[in-house]
């Protein structure tokens, strides 16, 4: 699971930050640039 957002998910388990300027769209499964190249925060569970 991972979640674009400033603040980690109201969720139980341990989130992690990462840094990115691409990402893939899960319903497509292409991989999309983020406007203008600014970087977002993607949260990722690891435990």
């Amino acid at each position: 699971m991972a979640y674009f957002d400033d603040e980690p998910p109201n969720r139980p388990g341990v989130w992690v930050p990462i840094q990115t300027r691409t990402f893939q769209n899960p319903r497509s499964g292409k991989v999309r640039s983020t406007p203008d190249g600014w970087p977002i925060t993607v949260w990722i569970r690891v435990l």
